[in-house]
């Protein structure tokens, strides 16, 4: 043998009886414990067992659900009109239920309603009135909410009417 290999066989031999040692020093230090550490055992034992029924429960009951599930996608598949590439399903009452449009409208953004147009109820007057005191038209808007061009119409039918003087 080589020193090499003596000096490993004596070290892995400290390693196992130093091991050995402490292991035996753990088990006399332990034994007062006993009664704990298998008390401790035997409810870990129990939560374990526990979790496997209460996990072979619900595996059963989600096994049955995705049978469930199977079959009445079966029996939908088997109602479904496949023509190229339009679906529809037959309802009772002969109509149809078109699941390609239903397909394609849903990939649409839904856009939100246009908003409503809420007058300001301006009567002429006030735009004329406005527009004797020097107000431009612009002004004229935001003063009375109206459009441009109502503003335009009304202060032209009153310069011709004679109500403006300008």
């Amino acid at each position: 043998m080589q020193p090499v290999q003596r000096i490993f066989i004596l070290a892995l031999a400290f390693v196992a009886t130093l091991g050995a040692a402490l292991g035996v020093f753990l088990y006399i230090s332990l034994i007062p414990h006993f009664g704990i550490i298998s008390d401790v055992a035997a409810g870990v034992v129990i939560t374990g067992l526990v979790c496997a029924a209460l996990f072979m429960v619900s595996y059963t009951f989600n096994h049955i659900g995705i049978h469930i599930a199977k079959r009445r996608t079966a029996e939908l598949h088997s109602r479904v009109i496949i023509a190229g590439e339009v679906v529809a399903v037959p309802l009772g009452d002969g109509s149809f239920v078109h699941l390609s449009a239903m397909h394609e409208a849903a990939k649409i953004p839904r856009m939100l309603p246009a908003p409503k147009n809420e007058e300001v109820f301006s009567d002429d007057e006030t735009v004329i009135e406005l527009y004797n005191d020097g107000m431009t038209y612009e002004t004229i808007m935001d003063a009375t909410q109206l459009k441009y061009n109502k503003v335009q119409r009304i202060v032209a039918d009153a310069k011709k009417a004679g109500k403006i003087a300008r």
